[in-house]
């Protein structure tokens, strides 16, 4: 059986619509199947346009929201039909080579001491490590204060001294707690940088001041 002899005009036609309207459509106004459709637009380069197939996905679920697809998804609750029972054997055997072993470091572990940048939610860059022991990577502004001055107090938070979160430098960082990090991020809208360091210079002196008066008190 031989394919379609496609015409100049059916070509235009197929490639101004084949982005934003179903396929289905297009096969019925050219008398031609799905799959010549399809060939067609795939030898052409044609794609559909992402917004067209999120369209029809949402009129398909609209029209069946218990299609095969959701059909075949876990409910709430449900339990696996092999729940607690063992691997059957020739299974085992052919899996078992790509299996971890106890003890087994994934091949993507990263070292301890192994340090990168990494954005945060609102854009900034901060230094993050690998500590042993801890799965996760720490970051490492905290980790070098906690290492010269212990645990940060709950409610407290480390700022770098120059606002460059990159410049991760002891002598960089200092504590405040977050009470007068919001009074800091306000006054930092109405007054000059000369005033804004002054009222932070108090700000750190007035905790040493309490600090002493609390060592001297106990």
């Amino acid at each position: 059986m031989y394919g379609k002899i496609w015409t100049q005009q059916e070509i235009d036609y197929l490639t101004a619509s084949y982005h934003n309207t179903s396929t289905r459509i297009i096969a019925e106004k050219l008398g031609c199947s799905l799959y010549g459709i399809y060939n067609k637009a795939y030898g052409l380069g044609l794609r559909k346009d992402t917004g067209h197939q999120s369209e029809i996905m949402k009129k398909r679920w609209r029209e069946n929201p218990n299609n095969g697809s959701v059909k075949g998804c876990f409910k709430k609750g449900q339990v696996s039909h092999n729940k607690g029972k063992p691997m059957p054997a020739n299974v085992y055997e052919r899996a078992k080579s790509t299996m971890f072993k106890p003890g087994q470091v994934p091949h993507n572990a990263k070292p301890v001491g192994y340090e990168c940048l990494r954005k945060d939610k609102n854009g900034r860059q901060y230094w993050l490590i690998k500590l042993e022991g801890v799965k996760i990577l720490t970051q490492k502004h905290r980790w070098l204060w906690e290492q010269a001055h212990g645990k940060i107090p709950k409610g407290y938070n480390i700022q770098f001294k120059d606002g460059n979160t990159q410049n991760c430098t002891l002598d960089n960082l200092y504590i405040i707690s977050r009470k007068e990090q919001m009074i800091q991020n306000s006054y930092h809208y109405n007054y000059s940088p000369e005033i804004q360091k002054a009222i932070h210079t108090i700000g750190v002196l007035n905790r040493h001041i309490n600090k002493q008066l609390k060592n001297t008190t106990q």
